[in-house]
């Protein structure tokens, strides 16, 4: 976390007026749901994993 923060405020300082993260939470399990065509792993992927890691992020 602290190194997260770090690199926002360098980009603060570089003059930066955007800035964003990305959570990868759950992108194993939901690329494999996509390649097997597989509906119900995909939607816990994507409402269940990532939304528990963008909530410690």
């Amino acid at each position: 976390m602290d190194s997260m923060v770090e690199v926002f405020e360098c980009g603060l300082d570089a003059g930066g007026d955007l800035l964003s993260i990305e959570s990868t939470g759950g992108k194993k399990i939901s690329d494999n749901a996509l390649m097997s065509c597989n509906t119900k792993r995909l939607i816990f992927a994507l409402s269940v994993l990532g939304v528990r890691d963008m909530k410690k992020l």
